[in-house]
């Protein structure tokens, strides 16, 4: 069924169709009053059992819109590590390479470079953690935010509790220092914490981009 013969709900009605209303969850606007999961109050418990209870709880209220950004920010930086790897390691196969392109049953160069690519892409992407289910970014996510204020607990002591503290992502156990330093949260998940749709702005701005190319122009492109 095309576009054009989609079926739309009757005049008057908006339970269906294309223009329904659909059921997102809002950015964390629930927690406004007493901080939010992304910036929350300036009061949190310094103690580290009722600081962990806070965040337990704030991590109820993760919106969807912070949950897709950080799937995109986790998959556009594992992205950018393979694509610095390839550069730093690519040896590019020349017309002299012809030959042994031929040995190895290639018809050409370029084949032979894309071959050379994705032996480092097979030996070098399993030393990064594989990209995350929403469920298990969701963790993620309150493992992040509960290392990364830390700092208001009264003392060293406290951080060290919150920083051992077990966390479950998956099937995996785990702490929360453990978790962050797998994930190298610190790395991407900064820009998840906003109600911008981040795959439509950068997907946006790589088209501007080559726009600007096309015109003579060389822009930076955002990205993690």
């Amino acid at each position: 069924m095309s576009m054009i013969e989609a079926p739309r709900q009757p005049a008057g009605q908006v339970s269906g169709g294309q223009y329904a209303p659909h059921a997102y969850s809002h950015p964390e606007e629930s927690l406004s009053v007493n901080g939010s999961f992304a910036f929350p109050p300036p009061g949190l418990p310094k103690q580290a059992g009722a600081y962990l209870e806070w965040w337990n709880e704030a991590a109820q209220h993760i919106s969807d819109r912070t949950l897709s950004n950080a799937m995109h920010c986790f998959a556009a930086w594992r992205q950018a590590q393979l694509d610095a790897h390839l550069r730093q390691h690519m040896v590019w196969a020349t017309d002299v390479d012809l030959k042994h392109a031929k040995k190895m049953g290639l018809g050409s160069i370029a084949e032979l470079n894309a071959k050379r690519q994705q032996e480092i892409i097979d030996t070098w992407s399993p030393t990064l953690p594989e990209p995350p289910s929403a469920i298990r970014m969701r963790t993620i996510l309150k493992a992040h935010q509960i290392g990364y204020w830390r700092g208001v607990l009264e003392n060293e002591e406290e951080e060290r509790k919150v920083l051992e503290h077990p966390i479950q992502v998956g099937r995996q156990e785990g702490t929360i220092i453990g978790v962050q330093q797998y994930y190298r949260t610190a790395e991407w998940i900064e820009r998840a914490f906003t109600e911008s749709d981040l795959a439509v702005a950068d997907g946006l701005a790589k088209l501007a981009a080559i726009e600007d190319r096309r015109d003579g122009y060389v822009p930076e492109v955002p990205g993690v």
